[in-house]
């Protein structure tokens, strides 16, 4: 039965204008896929290797990866410092990603000075999405449904990075 079906397969492959090499690992590769399968024991296969992660140091950590060989352990070394780690980010942050005072201005001439502890762009879309729904919690949007003066979001901008206390600016509608 076996027999026919590989002969129908070889067959099929060649009418296709397959040749042998194809032909013939197809037809190993599904023959072991079709062998009966025993699942194996990994763990009982391959002997027990611990890990020991050590910082780096220059003459000493060889010593103890040839001692920790003998026992078995494999030794991984990492550097504590990194010239990475030492200069930190090297790009500037967005103004609208980071937290701070910004400003929003209306079209009637005052603005809304506001300080967040978020994103700047996260309390801007807050103050939108208050305004559109009419939500008195927000002061713009307050503003906006008592005077019916617009706002214009496009003109917010961000002062500075920090704490209202460091600043010297609160919240407030300046004029």
């Amino acid at each position: 039965m076996r027999t026919l079906r590989k002969k129908k397969r070889k067959h099929s492959l060649r009418s296709n204008s397959y040749g042998g090499k194809v032909i013939r690992k197809a037809t190993h590769r599904y023959e072991d896929s079709m062998a009966p399968h025993t699942p194996r024991d990994r763990a009982s296969d391959l002997p027990t290797m611990r890990t020991a992660f050590l910082p780096y140091v220059k003459g000493t950590t060889d010593r103890i990866k040839r001692v920790l060989m003998k026992h078995n352990i494999k030794t991984t070394f990492n550097t504590a410092t990194t010239t990475r780690s030492l200069l930190g980010s090297v790009k500037d942050p967005l103004p609208m990603k980071t937290s701070g005072v910004y400003e929003i201005p209306r079209c009637c001439g005052e603005t809304y000075i506001g300080q967040t502890g978020r994103l700047i762009s996260t309390r801007i879309q807050e103050h939108i999405r208050a305004t559109k729904n009419n939500d008195m919690k927000s002061a713009v949007a307050e503003h906006s449904m008592e005077t019916g003066h617009l706002i214009d979001w496009n003109q917010s901008i961000h002062f500075n990075s920090g704490k209202c206390e460091d600043t010297g600016f609160c919240p407030a509608l300046q004029k």
